[in-house]
């Protein structure tokens, strides 16, 4: 049965083998133990078979404190033998353990030694066998079989490694340092068509910082890959290596891109710079009165998915459809999830063509890519390189160029619910980590124990602040009782806004707190952010364009609030004529049965008797709404995945009304209203996308609530309808 040994080898100077070549494939349990019965412990038992088909049995144990000990043995469950260890007979383990063994036997022997038995005796740093690793495992000499590096990151390397393919799939790494064994973070990269003849694989590393060079130890799934590591504190930059490469494998950029996308947040900023300072070339197909022509000029990449849009010309209907590429060159069509609208785009002499626009979101592929690679495929089987201009990085732009992919009039449901909707939803979760607390700017001394805190956010336009202030000055109970907070949400005019206030101040003497956001992140996150530095119980939300018209509206609102059923109360507001603007809010379906915010009696005259009824409301407007900070708290302020500014007053209104407080209309208080001015200034919500995007996720939200709630007030309703159409 015995072939050799059993023999003992010295691992390092604190751990011994023992290794038994038997004839034959053993089965059953291998047990170690002393003279007197005891288990050895801990030890790590291997059955190896060599190319004959006979069987080896090693063993790993620490090292007997004894010169001599006995050991029995046994295999199979057979009878034990005996052993005798002395340590002036222990030889070193050396390479020719390995000799004879299975491919696959090979690689579970490395695995031990380099895994599991360094683990189990804690040899990391164990001098010895550092020694030992290095002798077992030796590297091919260099350079043509050494590992070439690509270009070096912030967060690893990627590499080149001469490597026969049939070595198959990485399973682990380790560098082996000349004092110490670290666990190697390797991560294979796809195996293109040039370098199968090549003989070259490629590799992501994340690497300690220490570049000192090592030996890298490679188990794939049908053998080892032995190679020395270079210094690489002098790995070219990404964009040299591009450079270098004559910027022809786009595949292996983007594969690159995905892998530093995925390696946390330095990553991720080497790759969005690299995209920005070395772009590919953009490429569309241009055609002629005959021939088909085509852009990709959106390709938004986000968690979910990508937001694509362009347009097409099809005058002989050659086009079949649309394609992505992924890294590996492969096209994946995205014809299904594709929506074309028609639309024009331009043509000679300033004129114009009839094209077809699309726009599509294709999940699963994220980003940031900023320039993916499209195909424009034709039915003849010939198919173009669609690839867009680098698309914008900054969550604003990148939300602006959403927002205007559709035209408002193809924004249908489902448009906006399967293609916009993931990707408006992505932006405004960057804006609400990106948008920390504002700058705060005390212009006067501010007052004590204020009874109200009056909130205005400013956005372009300043025209109404002289008036605002001039009428609140001359109001003993906001110049007295009240503290004005003005948040800013277009930060580029801060010294200007700045500047106003304190000459508004030095004027009419009113204390005045400035909270400048640090960029514009819309209504709601102004509104939230300024509440945060509210010192009273009770908020007065107010639009920089509402101008009250006598003293005393606050305490009128905000004696209401007495009632703990009470959630919120709202003024009425008057256009410039003195008609009627907001005499509370209701909801009612359109034409597609979405439920919309209207306005009670808006247009009336001021004193229309309807309108001078103080009552319960299903809403009021976020232009003046007075409520208590700590139920606003409790809701969670202003919901902020509506876009620029909308539906979130008739959002809070509903979430107030699910806590099971009332919403009160109060006409005695009346102010004037100069409806959206500010709101006009922004470019990006006048286009339509925004109202609608925001209309469709307020109706997500709210239609079921809403279609209760109106059920109650039709009664209410019905004529305000009327007066409305």
């Amino acid at each position: 049965m015995t072939l050799q040994g059993p023999r003992y080898l010295s691992l390092c100077d604190r751990v011994v083998l023992v290794e038994w070549r038997l004839s034959g494939q053993i089965d059953g349990a291998n047990s170690l133990t002393g003279t007197f019965g005891e288990v050895i412990a801990p030890l790590s038992a291997l059955k190896l078979l060599d190319e004959t088909g006979n069987t080896r049995i090693v063993w790993a144990l620490p090292r007997p404190t004894e010169d001599v000990a006995v050991f029995l043995l046994a295999v199979g469950g057979g009878v034990s033998t005996a052993a005798e260890y002395s340590a002036g007979e222990t030889p070193a383990v050396a390479s020719d353990i390995f000799d004879g063994l299975t491919p696959a036997s090979r690689i579970s022997l490395s695995s031990a030694i380099l895994g599991s038995w360094t683990s189990l005796f804690k040899l990391q740093t164990n001098a010895s066998f550092v020694r030992t690793v290095r002798a077992l495992f030796k590297a091919p000499p260099a350079p043509k079989t050494g590992i070439q590096a690509m270009f070096s990151s912030g967060v690893g390397c990627f590499v080149e490694i001469a490597a026969p393919q049939e070595l198959g799939e990485l399973k682990t790494s380790h560098l082996v340092y000349a004092d110490r064994i670290a666990p190697m973070k390797l991560q294979a990269m796809s195996v293109r068509g040039a370098d199968r003849g090549a003989g070259v694989r490629r590799f992501f590393c994340q690497l300690p910082e220490s570049p000192q060079p090592a030996l890298v130890i490679i188990k794939c799934e049908s053998g080892l890959l032995v190679r020395e590591w270079p210094r690489t504190d002098k790995s070219p930059r990404i964009e040299d290596w591009w450079r270098s490469t004559g910027m022809r494998d786009v595949g292996l950029r983007e594969e690159c891109l995905n892998l530093l996308n995925r390696s946390g947040a330095v990553g991720l900023a080497s790759s969005v710079e690299f995209q920005l300072r070395a772009p590919i070339k953009q490429s569309a197909v241009v055609g002629s009165t005959d021939l088909p022509s085509a852009r990709i000029e959106l390709a938004l990449t986000g968690s979910k998915g990508m937001l694509v849009g362009g347009w097409f010309r099809d005058p002989s209907n050659f086009v079949g459809g649309f394609d992505i590429l992924d890294h590996n060159d492969n096209a994946v069509s995205f014809d299904a999830e594709r929506v074309d609208f028609a639309g024009k785009v331009p043509g000679p002499n300033n004129g114009a063509f009839e094209a077809s626009g699309f726009v599509a979101f294709v999940p699963g592929i994220v980003g940031p890519l900023q320039q993916p690679r499209f195909l424009l495929r034709l039915r003849s089987g010939v198919r173009h390189l669609l690839v867009p201009p680098v698309q914008p990085i900054d969550w604003p732009a990148a939300r602006a160029a959403a927002l205007r992919a559709v035209p408002p009039q193809a924004l249908t449901d489902a448009v906006i619910g399967n293609c916009l909707a993931p990707t408006l939803g992505d932006y405004q979760s960057a804006a609400r980590q990106s948008i920390g607390a504002p700058t705060v700017k005390q212009i006067g001394t501010p007052l004590e124990n204020p009874l109200v805190s009056i909130i205005i956010p400013l956005y372009k336009v300043l025209d109404f602040l002289p008036f605002q202030i001039a009428a609140f000055a001359s109001d003993p109970q906001i110049l007295f009782r009240c503290e004005v907070i003005y948040v800013l949400d277009s930060p580029e005019q801060a010294g200007a806004v700045e500047h106003l206030l304190t000459g508004l101040h030095l004027v009419y003497g009113i204390p005045i707190t400035l909270a400048v956001m640090s960029r514009n992140g819309g209504y709601s996150f102004a509104n939230n952010r300024a509440a945060n530095l509210a010192r009273s119980p009770i908020l007065a939300l107010l639009n920089s364009d509402v101008i009250p018209l006598k003293s005393g509206w606050v305490g009128a609102l905000e004696q209401r609030l007495g009632s703990e059923m009470v959630g919120a109360v709202g003024p009425k507001l008057l256009f410039e004529d003195d008609s009627i603007q907001h005499a509370g809010l209701f909801f009612a379906p359109d034409h597609r049965g979405r439920w919309l915010n209207q306005h009670y009696f808006k247009g009336m005259p001021r004193h229309y008797r309807p309108a001078t009824i103080e009552r319960s409301v299903p809403g009021i407007t976020g232009a003046c709404m007075v409520l208590k900070r700590g139920l606003f708290e409790k809701v969670g302020g202003f919901t902020e995945d509506y876009v620029i500014g909308d539906y979130e007053d008739s959002d809070l209104c509903l979430k107030i009304r699910a806590e099971g407080r009332d919403i009160v209309y109060v006409p005695d208080a009346e102010l004037y209203h100069l409806e959206r001015r500010s709101m006009n200034q922004n470019a990006d919500y006048t286009r339509g996308a925004a109202s609608q995007y925001n209309s469709w996720l307020h109706q997500q939200r709210w239609g079921g609530a809403m279609s209760h709630l109106m059920a109650e007030y039709a009664a209410i309703a019905a004529p305000a309808m009327r007066s409305v159409a």
